[in-house]
């Protein structure tokens, strides 16, 4: 069989549990998050179909996984293990997008947003509030930055999730692998 990559996420342990403890615990947290987005999708157009059909895909990856850890079955983990390695590099691509295209955005916050509260006629909201165009684009940083930390913590966890997955998939096919190897020396004594 194939040497499985290293992808530097191999960990021995996830939050105070084993690893098939955890990868269920991950995989139980996947399927709940995924059936809630599903029960509470208003399907109005393609797109919110489209999204439709993605969390339901989602969600028989997800129960894949769980279904393969309960089992053993390195089998039905192994779709969770793929998509968690591409929506992991996805979330570094977007982390590293934010300060790029939010600053740009940031700095034109005042200008995209000034025209709707001019059209509020509350002249005294910005009448009172000394530099108020300048307050406005710094709040638009701000807004990045915290776009930025939160989209840094989802990564993070993601980064967890995704070496739990890893690391007990890959746990699972050498314990196989050397049951197989075991279970053929024997024979082969035996024979």
């Amino acid at each position: 069989m194939a040497k499985i990559p290293e992808l530097g996420l191999n960990i021995p342990f996830c939050c105070c549990f084993d690893l098939r403890t955890g990868g269920l615990v991950v995989g139980y947290i996947d399927l709940i998050y995924t059936a809630m987005l599903l029960l509470s999708a208003n399907i109005v157009d393609d797109l919110s179909f489209g999204l439709f059909l993605l969390n339901a895909l989602l969600l028989g990856v997800y129960g894949s996984w769980v279904y393969g850890v309960h089992t053993e079955s390195t089998r039905f983990m192994i779709p969770a293990v793929v998509l968690g390695v591409i929506y992991y590099g996805l979330c570094l691509v977007v982390l590293a997008l934010i300060p790029i295209f939010g600053i740009a955005y940031g700095a034109h916050f005042y200008q995209l947003y000034l025209p709707e509260i001019y059209e509020l006629h509350l002249p005294q909201i910005y009448q009172l509030i000394p530099n108020f165009e300048k307050q406005l684009a710094d709040l638009g940083a701000a807004l990045v930055y915290i776009v930025f930390i939160f989209w840094g913590l989802a990564t993070a966890f993601q980064w967890l999730f995704t070496a739990v997955k890893y690391s007990l998939y890959k746990r699972m096919v050498e314990a196989n692998q050397s049951n197989a190897d075991s279970s053929v020396n024997v024979q082969y004594i035996g024979a």
